[in-house]
C-alpha cells in the first residue's frame, strides 16, 4: 500500500505545481508561442485555464488521498478511487477528442490507462484493509431494526 500512497502523493504534488505554474505563466507564454508558431491555439484561452484549474484541483485531491492511503484510512481509499477514476475518464476523453494515432502517443496512452486500471483494481480488491464496507442489499438499518423489535 505504501507504494501506491507515495505514487499518489508524488503525482498529486507534480500536478499541483504544474497547474499553478501553468496558471501563473500561461498568459505570458501563449502570445509568445502564437507569434513564434505563426498560428493561434485551437483551444480558447479560458478553456485552457479551466483545464489547468481542474488538473490542479485533481492534483490536490490525489495528494490528500495519498496521505489517507498512507495512514490506511477509509476516506483515503475513497478519495483515491474517485481521483483515479476522474483522471482515467479525463485521459480517455482527451484521447478520443484528439483522435491522434501517433505511435508514441498511443503507446503512452495505453500505458497510462493500463496503469490506472491496475491501481484501481488493486485498491478495489484490497478494500478490506481500509475497513471500507460497501452497502449490502437486505441489511436492515439501525432505525428499521429498532422498529422491528
Amino acid at each position: 500500500m505504501s507504494a501506491i500512497s507515495i505514487l499518489s502523493i508524488v503525482m498529486g504534488v507534480i500536478m499541483v505545481y504544474a497547474g499553478i505554474f501553468a496558471i501563473i505563466f500561461m498568459p505570458t507564454f501563449i502570445p509568445i508561442f502564437e507569434r513564434q508558431a505563426g498560428y493561434t491555439l485551437p483551444i480558447p484561452f479560458q478553456a485552457m485555464m479551466n483545464l489547468f484549474i481542474f488538473l490542479t484541483a485533481i492534483g490536490a485531491v490525489m495528494t490528500v488521498s495519498g496521505i489517507g492511503l498512507w495512514r490506511m484510512k477509509a476516506w483515503g481509499w475513497w478519495l483515491t478511487i474517485i481521483s483515479y477514476s476522474i483522471s482515467l475518464g479525463r485521459l480517455i476523453q482527451s484521447q478520443v477528442a484528439e483522435m491522434v494515432v501517433a505511435p508514441l502517443q498511443l503507446a503512452m496512452f495505453t500505458i497510462q490507462v493500463a496503469f490506472s486500471i491496475l491501481i484501481l483494481g488493486y485498491l478495489i480488491t484490497k478494500r478490506r484493509y481500509f475497513a471500507v464496507k460497501l452497502p449490502h442489499k437486505g441489511v436492515l438499518s439501525t432505525e428499521k431494526a429498532k422498529e422491528v423489535e
